[in-house]
Formats: structure tokens, C-alpha cells, sequence
């Protein structure tokens, strides 16, 4: 489903021009303009220890969180905040707009774990405000490193990473939930 929606939105993108203002090159300044996301994600990982039964759900999990990063990232930085900046312009105010409101959707978006039923609506309001402040700050990564959006996939998928490899390797299978 995943990879259908990653097809979709990239024929969206060419579809609108969208494209040219994304740019998939590597360069040094960005890790030193990344430092401060780096320490965000090392204060946000979960150190377990992983059993050799888990590797192979890690393993997937990662490969999950890197899918989830490019998508979301290919969505919410390239086609959202591309049509916003370019919608509302490359001044200053027109680019603190576009940041905060995409980062505000990508917040929302976060709601379908409370109607999924995988959180409790106090958790999910919780996460909400927690995605948006990332959304802003992979927004900032994004224009200040020369729109490299795959930068902000790496970003992206690292932070759930670290996110969730206390859960995976914790999970047990067919347990009582509490």
C-alpha cells in the first residue's frame, strides 16, 4: 500500500511541477545543520536489549520506519509544503507559513492511531503536538539544506527508529494487553 502511495504521489508531483524544487543531492552542511535533530533522536532512543528471536521484527520494523519516513516525507515536505511555498511565496512570512501549516497537518494526520484505536485520545492530542513540532523542524532541515527531501526521509525514518525499537523489542506475541 505503502509503495502504490509512494507511485502516487510522485505522479503528483511531476504532474504539478513540483519536482524542480526538490532536490536529491548530499551535502556536508547538512549533517552540521542536522546536529540538533541527531541529539532530538539519541535522547529519543530506547536502549534494550534484543533478543536473537527479535532481529528478524526489527529488521522489518526498520524497513517499515524507512517506508513511512520517504512517505510521509514525499507528502507532507514535498508536496504539501511545495504547493504552500509556492502558493504563498519564498519571503520570510510566506515561509514560516507554509512550515507551520504543513507541520500543523502532518500533526493531524497523526490522529488515525486515536481513531485506529492503537492510542488513547489523550495520547494521540499528545503525539499531535509532538509531530508538529518535528514537521517544523524537518521543514527548517528541508529549506536550509537545499530542499533535499531525502535528507528528511533519513531524518524522518531515524527518529521513528529510535522510536520504536523499545516497543518491538519488547513486543510479545499474543500477550494480555494491560
Amino acid at each position: 500500500v505503502r509503495t502504490l502511495g509512494i507511485i502516487t504521489v510522485i505522479f503528483i508531483l511531476i504532474k504539478f511541477n513540483l519536482l524542480k524544487a526538490i532536490h536529491f543531492k548530499w551535502n556536508k552542511k547538512y549533517m552540521l545543520f542536522s546536529v540538533l535533530f541527531f541529539v532530538y533522536i539519541a535522547l529519543n532512543i530506547e536502549f534494550v536489549p534484543i533478543n536473537s528471536d527479535k532481529i528478524s521484527l526489527v529488521l522489518l520494523m526498520i524497513l517499515s520506519c524507512l517506508g513511512v519516513g520517504i512517505f510521509e516525507e514525499i507528502v507532507i515536505r514535498g508536496f504539501v509544503l511545495g504547493l504552500l511555498l509556492k502558493a504563498w511565496g519564498n519571503s520570510r512570512k510566506g515561509i514560516y507559513f507554509s512550515v507551520l501549516f504543513s507541520s500543523l497537518l502532518f500533526g493531524l494526520g497523526h490522529i488515525s492511531n486515536y481513531i485506529s484505536g492503537k492510542s488513547e485520545l489523550v495520547e494521540a492530542l499528545c503525539q499531535i503536538g509532538y509531530a508538529m513540532c518535528i514537521g517544523v523542524m524537518l521543514g527548517a532541515i528541508l529549506i536550509r539544506c537545499n530542499f533535499s527531501l531525502w535528507w528528511c526521509a533519513l531524518l524522518h525514518a531515524l527518529f521513528d527508529i529510535a522510536n520504536g525499537l523499545g516497543k518491538v523489542a519488547s513486543y510479545t506475541p499474543n500477550a494480555v494487553p494491560k
